[in-house]
């Protein structure tokens, strides 16, 4: 392949002004790597709606090395750097497949019809070119920057497979991004390419048809399948401070906090994207959001959000408000609230989040179809560390203009001064102060019973259910204090009412779930007992058929799915130093005593 550096002329930008287009993002370089990769693939789909992205963090090949640094990047890498050794030459491979690829002309500099798409240009060739994508990310020549950046050589290489006049055509280039430097008595800007030179050496365009997808499948690890259309293209010498495993870890975290909106399935069951990060063609994540501690929650609020903007109800687990503004009267987007219990948190968990802290009490922040996590708003925490609640705010279809015209070109923010026309200013500024009032209105009722919660005893449960699972207000009965003489009695580790959770209604009914704290170790069986009692003023009554078991679940239950088992009526059968959810149900307007003791209490 031929070496082309771009030789400035007037109105060009120098490698090192293009690589500082990003500014300082709020989030590590790995999370605007991934994000940044991930929405251009999602901006590029297909029609199929099959659509998959992967990262991989892999060493190459001896023979990946010859042909890469023999055959691709001809000439070294001049005014770059010093190309890696064949034993420790690592890359990072990005892959789409299902989206349209880089089509459209390879020439930047003739006229194109209205409606053409130019993925090929704008990635390749050109810096900050608006997309023509509706609802898109942003500016495909921005983004694209992070992985210049996440190159210590500043050098990436493409591959890409699309449709051109009606066939499947392979293209295959290189580019590089450095400083600026003197040659043969002229200036360059320090942006390179590979490809091959025409018009006397005055342009490069890519290689085309069976010659790029000899070289592509020589040097890529992930090749195109029967029809497959997308771009795969690989980062060299990525920085990796840690090492390649710590760098693979970081990046699936960043995967698991910024794009787990994508695998949440639609209304139809689909997945919008599958994504897969791997360390050396294994897969190590990202996890199943519905099954984190923290994401479990914001998953759920997204389904309710999504709900409400298709016209459908919310599921009654989840608090679902609009965000409007009053002059004008303006609906301007959703936001899902829910609470739930914090069991399971740890510090590295928490630590995932960038400013994420357990317990949860967050909104994240996405557009309308993007739905890849912008940021995450801390709110009012709650103060009690088994209970947590987090929000998801989606922005409508006619105001999502509003908030992308607010992001910085590392789309990690909303600053309404950003926004110059006057009415988007509006929907951006009044939508985050709603936003921060409804999460505040939402919250501090649960704050209130949380702070008169008492995790040693299941009594406390009676007096806050009126706040924390709706029940209506009752008054904790109160234990008779005893003085005097008499043996001192021998202390029974005792089961500990953890976090109480708000379950939906069904009829007049509401259910409740329960996350007991099981004494002992696991060798040790327990018996435990559950006693639901209805709570009144001072005292607390049997029920009389009032408050229903309804069964016993290893984690906590999901309301859409949950299914009533009756396992052990109110008593149950498991092993210490672990942690069991009771559901029961109760008229939505009472409030219930909770207590559960083991066998050596009764």
């Amino acid at each position: 392949m031929d070496w082309f550096p771009k030789q400035f002329s007037q109105g060009d930008i120098d490698g090192q002004g293009a690589r500082r287009l990003l500014g300082q993002p709020n989030v590590p370089l790995s999370s605007v790597l991934v994000r940044e990769t991930a929405q251009n693939s999602w901006d590029a789909k297909g029609h199929d709606g099959a659509l998959s992205f992967m990262i991989n963090v892999r060493r190459l090949s001896a023979g990946e090395h010859s042909v890469l640094y023999g055959n691709v990047l001809t000439g070294g890498l001049p005014h770059l750097g010093e190309a890696p050794g064949a034993g420790d030459s690592w890359v990072l491979e990005v892959a789409d497949r299902g989206t349209v690829g880089l089509l459209g002309p390879t020439r930047s500099d003739l006229a194109r019809a209205v409606g053409d798409r130019t993925n090929f240009i704008d990635l390749i060739f050109n810096i900050g070119a608006p997309r023509d994508v509706k609802l898109s990310g942003g500016t495909y020549g921005f983004g694209k920057t992070i992985s210049y950046v996440a190159s210590r050589l500043g050098v990436v290489v493409f591959w890409s497979r699309c449709m051109h006049q009606g066939k499947l055509e392979h293209r295959f280039i290189a580019s590089g991004m450095g400083d600026s430097f003197n040659q043969d008595a002229r200036r360059f800007t320090g942006r390179h390419w590979w490809g091959r030179t025409v018009d006397q050496g005055a342009r490069v365009e890519p290689l085309i048809g069976q010659e790029a997808q000899t070289l592509g499948e020589a040097v890529f690890n992930r090749t195109f399948r029967a029809q497959e259309t997308g771009t795969s293209m690989l980062i060299l010498a990525p920085k990796m401070p840690e090492g390649p495993q710590a760098f693979a870890a970081e990046l699936s975290r960043a995967a698991a906090w910024h794009l787990w909106p994508k695998l949440v399935p639609d209304r139809d069951g689909r997945q919008p994207m599958r994504i897969e990060v791997q360390l050396e063609g294994e897969r190590i994540g990202p996890s199943d959001p519905m099954e984190h501690p923290v994401l479990g929650g914001m998953v759920r609020a997204l389904r309710a959000v999504r709900a409400v903007q298709n016209g459908e109800a919310a599921p009654t687990s989840v608090t679902v408000k609009e965000i409007r503004s009053q002059r004008p009267n303006k609906l301007i987007g959703h936001l899902g609230l829910t609470m739930s219990s914090a069991s399971g948190l740890n510090d590295e968990e928490s630590e995932d989040g960038d400013d994420i802290v357990s317990p949860s009490h967050h909104i994240a922040y996405m557009r309308h179809e993007a739905e890849l996590v912008v940021k995450y708003h801390s709110g009012v925490p709650l103060g009690a560390n088994e209970l947590q609640w987090a929000g998801v705010f989606k922005p409508l279809l006619d105001t999502d203009d509003s908030f992308a015209a607010a992001e910085p070109p590392a789309h990690d923010d909303w600053i309404p001064a950003a926004v110059d026309d006057r009415s988007m200013k509006r929907d951006v500024n009044i939508g985050l102060k709603r936003i921060a009032a409804a999460a505040d209105d939402f919250v501090m009722p649960h704050k209130r019973a949380a702070a008169d919660h008492h995790t040693e005893s299941g009594a406390a449960l009676g007096e806050s259910l009126a706040d924390l699972v709706g029940a209506a207000p009752g008054s904790t009965p109160r234990r008779k204090s005893t003085s005097g003489g008499g043996a001192v009695s021998k202390k029974i580790a005792r089961p500990k009412i953890e976090v109480a959770e708000l379950g939906p209604l069904f009829g007049e009914k509401r259910r409740h779930a329960v996350c007991i704290s099981v004494p002992g170790d696991s060798t040790t069986p327990q018996r435990l007992d559950l006693q639901l009692r209805i709570a009144t003023e001072g005292s607390a009554v049997d029920d009389d058929g009032l408050v229903r078991m309804e069964g016993w679940s290893d984690s906590f239950p999901d309301w859409d799915s949950w299914v009533p088992s009756g396992r052990g009526g109110r008593s149950c059968e498991t092993l210490g130093g672990r942690r069991i959810w009771a559901v029961f149900s109760a008229p939505a307007d009472l409030a219930v005593d909770v207590r559960v003791k083991t066998e050596a209490e009764l």
